[in-house]
């Protein structure tokens, strides 16, 4: 489905809040505590607690449509890949939900919106904001990092995200250098 055809249909492309980092993280903080979020949610109820619906699918075409289509409040659609990793899966569902909340709920016209698989630019770079700072608060993520002796896989391995979101979080709140490398086993933590 191309954009001109969602336009046709009255479901315009998620736009951004332009809120600076900090704004955003607060914001889905805010929304994870609501939603009494837990890193063994399912992903099913992680939707479910927002009123939505997720769909697993392979297919191509229902797939590259787009990752989220809100219709309106407490009618929206998350699509996401059957055969992706758990751990990915947690990341776009979080990523998603923070286009509804963020690209939707919080803006002034509340008109149906898309936001397609693999987009670009200021509206994805907030729904990432809003997933590291869902799946893992910052005050959960300091003291799992504590309690894992600064482990990034076990932190990853903890929130049930992959080892990349957990890395990004920890940079984010200053908690590891800028280059940090994983060996190919992942079994062991080297800092460059």
């Amino acid at each position: 489905m191309s954009k001109d055809k969602h336009q046709l249909s009255g479901v315009t492309e998620a736009q951004p809040l332009r809120l600076p980092r900090s704004a955003v993280e607060a914001i889905a903080e805010v929304w994870s505590k609501e939603a009494e979020y837990s890193p063994n949610m399912s992903l099913v109820e992680m939707v479910e607690r927002f009123n939505g619906t997720l769909i697993f699918s392979d297919d191509p075409r229902v797939l590259e449509t787009n990752s989220i289509r809100v219709n309106g409040e407490r009618d929206f659609e998350i699509r996401i890949p059957a055969t992706a990793t758990a751990a990915a899966n947690r990341f776009t569902v979080a990523h998603e939900l923070g286009h509804y909340v963020l690209h939707y709920l919080a803006a002034n016209d509340r008109k149906p919106i898309f936001a397609s698989r693999y987009g670009t630019g200021e509206a994805e770079n907030e729904a990432n904001w809003f997933a590291w700072a869902f799946l893992m608060p910052a005050e959960d993520f300091r003291r799992t990092w504590k309690d894992c002796q600064s482990s990034i896989l076990s932190v990853a391995e903890y929130f049930k995200v992959s080892v990349f979101d957990s890395i990004t979080r920890a940079r984010q709140l200053g908690l590891v250098p800028a280059k940090l490398v994983i060996d190919e086993d992942a079994t062991e933590e080297v800092v460059a």
